[in-house]
């Protein structure tokens, strides 16, 4: 892996955005648990769970033609309809990153969520996320997926914050190259399928343990009044 100079942290941090399945939530074990009953329904063979973390951040219909070495159109569909709400009742906070949101909103940063997910905000939700961020964008809003920049540049778009005053916090590849193609920082969390010096290789400005760490990093960049 070749390693990118990173983009310089920024002097001044008016928000943080987050990619969703395993940055904020680990949702590892779920998924593989119901990709093995569309497996079984389908005929298919099951999957591991190092399986399924080599292709974490990719879009699902990308995910399943990789996992299942081909692709049916009915199967997001089956997936949906079958065990999407199972899949979301398995799906836990990754250890740390509520409070962690809570704080950064504390210090008066907007908070948004981007990621290649469908049906982002059910999740969001039910997990308690939705009600601690500014906005959330998913496949749902019709823009191309990570790693190309443009729901990043949508998202700060409408939250009002230049790319130079926001970082964006992430797990794979695909995070640290569509913060990059958009000229936000990127922050590695090595809660997904790569280790801190991996994310560092591939252009992280930052790289943690995970995002219970990032209000710590950030807070002598915080310029804006603290919320009351």
């Amino acid at each position: 892996m070749s390693s990118r100079i990173p983009l310089p942290m920024p002097d001044i941090v008016e928000a943080v955005l987050f990619d969703f399945d395993m940055t904020l939530v680990d949702s590892s074990r779920a998924v593989t648990e119901c990709l093995n009953l569309l497996a079984r329904d389908e005929g298919l063979d099951p999957i591991t769970l190092d399986d399924l973390m080599g292709t974490i951040g990719l879009p699902f219909e990308e995910s399943l033609r990789r996992l299942f070495g081909r692709f049916d159109p009915s199967w997001p569909v089956k997936y949906r309809e079958r065990y999407r709400l199972k899949e979301h009742s398995m799906i836990r906070p990754i250890p740390g990153a509520l409070d962690a949101l809570r704080e950064l909103r504390s210090l008066g940063l907007k908070i948004g969520v981007v990621s290649n997910r469908n049906m982002l905000s059910l999740a969001a939700e039910r997990l308690g996320v939705a009600e601690l961020v500014d906005l959330m964008v998913g496949l749902e809003a019709g823009l191309p997926p990570k790693p190309e920049p443009h729901m990043l540049n949508h998202t700060l778009e409408e939250l009002g914050v230049s790319p130079q005053r926001a970082v964006y916090a992430g797990d794979t590849q695909a995070d640290v190259l569509c913060a990059l193609k958009a000229s936000v920082a990127p922050i590695g969390v090595a809660t997904g399928p790569l280790r801190k010096e991996e994310l560092k290789a591939l252009g992280a400005s930052a790289a943690l343990e995970s995002v219970a760490e990032i209000p710590a990093l950030l807070r002598p960049m915080v310029k804006v009044a603290p919320a009351l």
